[in-house]
């Protein structure tokens, strides 16, 4: 019997009860390759299975979700194993879900061709820090640099600095209040494998990031990767495999899933409606499902 034909309907419904199993259930499946890293399908699967070394939790979750976060991964361009920061697999209960990092959303925007330069940056308590708004705008900042930049009780907030290639620069802070606000509403926030757990500075430096990002001269072109990577981080923010809400849901379904044992087909997100308002505060993003504000402007 074809070694292909003894994977199952359930094998992608059900966790994998080992990293082998997950990746012979992993291997039957066609993954899109990266057209801008031309990441292969085996540097795809071996992302895979880096991801679950570092976060074994990932192993309780099905192989439908890990296969959906691969694939959005991929569109993208990101190496989603955690081990460059540029995005992450999360256990979620038994779903796996995508969360993009800080290197992620700064690599998507160089790609963009619009900066010379992009970076964040945390303020802790004790260093020098003033920023100057009015019409000289700048941001002043002495970094203690034999403090521990690590301590989130001691971070006072994160800035992003953009220079343009006109030699523009524009920047954005956000103190530690609103840099919370954006963190409470994040549903892989309440896990132990989430990156605000373990790399909580980087992902306190993404929400800036993403922030200036709205204020970059990009056309339709130039931002669609960075709004693809933007739509699959806001789902992190939204209700992830409720079975109720208004929260997107991204489960398998019976219909997507018929058939997955034959290569090149794909898995599809389940179909949800979603808001098509943007924020009234950004005028950018799409509002959150509650219909209010996207996630930066909460």
């Amino acid at each position: 019997m074809n070694e292909l034909r003894k994977i199952t309907q359930e094998d992608w419904e059900r966790p994998a009860p080992s990293m082998a199993f997950l990746k012979q259930v992993l291997s039957t499946q066609k993954l899109n390759e990266g057209e801008f890293l031309g990441i292969s399908r085996e540097r795809m699967l071996g992302f895979a299975l880096t991801a679950c070394t570092r976060q074994p939790d990932l192993l309780k979750c099905t192989p439908v979700s890990i296969l959906q976060s691969l694939q959005e991964s991929v569109r993208v361009g990101l190496d989603p194993s955690g081990t460059l920061g540029q995005a992450y697999l999360i256990p979620y209960g038994k779903k796996a879900t995508l969360i993009i990092g800080y290197q992620g959303f700064i690599q998507l925007i160089y790609r963009s061709g619009v900066v010379k330069k992009i970076y964040a940056e945390a303020v802790f308590e004790g260093e020098h820090f003033e920023v100057f708004g009015g019409t000289e705008q700048r941001i002043i900042h002495n970094i203690d640099i034999d403090g521990d930049r690590n301590d989130e009780k001691k971070l006072r907030g994160c800035y992003a600095v953009a220079v343009l290639m006109t030699g523009e620069t524009l920047y954005v802070w956000m103190n530690k209040k609103q840099l919370d606000v954006i963190r409470n509403r994040s549903q892989s926030s309440k896990s132990s494998s989430s990156p605000w757990h373990t790399d909580p500075i980087e992902m306190y430096k993404k929400t800036p990031i993403r922030r200036i990002r709205k204020y970059l001269p990009m056309d339709s072109k130039q931002q669609e990767l960075v709004m693809a990577a933007e739509v699959i981080d806001n789902a992190d923010y939204e209700v992830v495999g409720s079975e109720s809400g208004n929260g997107q849901k991204r489960r398998a379904t019976p219909e997507n899933l018929e058939a997955l044992g034959a290569l090149g087909k794909e898995v599809q997100p389940e179909p949800t409606a979603t808001a098509t308002a943007t924020c009234p505060t950004c005028h950018g993003n799409p509002v959150d499902a509650a219909g209010n504000h996207c996630p930066d402007c909460a």
